[in-house]
């Protein structure tokens, strides 16, 4: 697993090709054919519409409303609600692509919070390994816990497919890579403003990820683990030698720990307590210097500068 492993797996599960978008929409309608076995008019019906997947190789809306046409017309015959079926059509849009890509999708992040937010990143690094820049339109994803444990998913600039399909395909990502159990809704943005937690005037779409009762297994510590200093393998000082230019910080940005390398860029005194904002500053990304901000950005690369007042020279990256 490797950047550009992980950054074209994140491409295909946001722009996929229309035959992943026909394969999907085939094998939704099959996981539903057996409910027509015996009614001949049905099922005659039903293998019409199947016919129909060759229709999905348009773009942009045209290909969207194919995909809910089909879907739509499907619920009618059979009885079913539509939103069960568009849940089924994301499950089986993400199925396929972990299938193709089980080890590298399992790689993206350690929660499902990690999993979204590690997109952007993953995104642009496959942007530029082709010499593309990002434009205002380009897919962006951030997801937010909120103050009660669920989760924030905001999709800007969705692809039309990927956003018809997100529901079912978050569900389905957190079952299989975090064996979570969620259920997810799509909240519209006269909420959001009503609420003010609409992050921008951008398009987008955005959902709610509650985690089901008695799911939360995960967040335990693995067995054998210790929170103690003293079980560490390796002292502090022989880490922070091994480690020259690391960085450790506490939700309230305070400095805890300081590789030798950092330690002998700083000037001021370093066995005090440090804010981060007044020894260092972030060149990049954009970002204020807030623990919540960099925890969205886990998988984005940092560049970071001492202050000019702290380090006594001019500012080092």
């Amino acid at each position: 697993v490797n950047l550009d492993s992980l950054g074209e797996s994140i491409s295909r599960l946001t722009a996929p090709t229309p035959q992943t978008i026909r394969q999907t929409l085939q094998r939704t309608l099959r996981y539903y054919e057996h409910q027509v076995i015996g009614y001949r008019d049905a099922e005659k019906n039903f293998h019409n519409i199947s016919n129909r997947c060759s229709y999905t190789d348009c773009s942009g809306n045209d290909e969207a409303e194919d995909v809910s046409g089909i879907l739509q017309c499907t619920a009618n015959i059979l009885g079913l609600k539509f939103e069960e079926m568009q849940e089924k059509f994301g499950e089986e849009f993400f199925n396929i692509c972990f299938d193709e890509n089980e080890r590298v999708l399992r790689a993206v992040g350690g929660t499902l919070q990690d999993f979204f937010n590690g997109f952007d990143a993953l995104l642009e690094h496959i942007r530029t390994s082709f010499g593309r820049q990002a434009t205002l339109e380009s897919p962006s994803f951030l997801c937010k816990e909120l103050p009660e444990g669920n989760l924030m998913l905001h999709y800007f600039h969705p692809h039309h497919i990927v956003g018809f399909a997100m529901m079912g395909m978050t569900k389905a990502a957190a079952k299989k890579i975090y064996r979570l159990e969620v259920d997810v809704e799509q909240v519209t943005n006269d909420k959001l403003y009503a609420e003010g937690s609409n992050p921008g005037n951008c398009s987008g779409l955005t959902f709610i990820i509650k985690e089901r009762e008695n799911a939360n297994i995960t967040k335990a510590l693995p067995l054998g683990s210790s929170q103690s200093p003293s079980d560490l393998r390796i002292s502090i000082s022989t880490f922070c030698r091994a480690f020259p230019f690391h960085l450790m910080f506490d939700p309230n940005m305070l400095v805890l720990q300081l590789g030798e390398g950092l330690r002998k860029q700083l000037k001021c005194d370093t066995h005090k307590t440090l804010k981060f904002q007044d020894c260092f500053e972030i060149v990049s990304p954009k970002v204020s210097a807030t623990f919540e901000r960099v925890l969205l950005r886990l998988s984005t690369p940092f560049v970071i500068r001492t202050r000019l007042e702290a380090s006594g020279s001019e500012n080092k990256d």
